[in-house]
């Protein structure tokens, strides 16, 4: 790429490529930028504002089986090849389009699953003894936690 002040040397990677990653531009997977208009996802200055602020803070696991405790990142001391490791960190996740508003529900090890809250407002209509079962069965916590939360 070439710029009146500065070269930057084309290393033939896909970073910028929109084919690569086409849900990003709102396109079907197998359509191009050049014969398919874009309809990107609308992301608001708040949404954005949270994705920066969960990139700043690491949330580390405590030895002992501990609550993970938040830790501020600084991108600053990272060389080339940390950064792209975050960056394909970054990559394993996809965003979804919401159809309804989801609850996401705290739970034990790497349980935290994610519900449409119409669901969990049908168990709860049952009954509160129903509503604790299921978060107990979804989550891995306990009757008493749950309660707490």
């Amino acid at each position: 790429m070439r710029h009146d002040d500065i070269h930057i040397p084309a290393y033939g990677g896909r970073l910028f490529d929109p084919d690569r990653f086409p849900f990003l531009e709102g396109r079907q997977q197998e359509t191009s930028w050049r014969n398919t208009e874009a309809n990107p996802l609308p992301v608001n200055n708040r949404t954005v504002l949270h994705l920066l602020e969960a990139l700043q803070l690491l949330q580390v696991k405590v030895p002992g089986g501990g609550p993970a405790e938040a830790r501020r990142l600084s991108f600053r001391a990272l060389d080339i090849e940390q950064i792209g490791h975050v960056y394909e960190g970054l990559l394993d996740h996809t965003a979804k389009r919401a159809t309804e508003p989801f609850l996401g529900l705290a739970g034990s090890r790497d349980k935290e699953p994610e519900f449409p809250l119409s669901e969990l407002e049908k168990v709860r209509a049952k009954g509160e003894a129903d509503l604790i079962k299921f978060v107990k069965e979804v989550t891995g916590r306990s009757p008493n936690a749950i309660q707490k939360a």
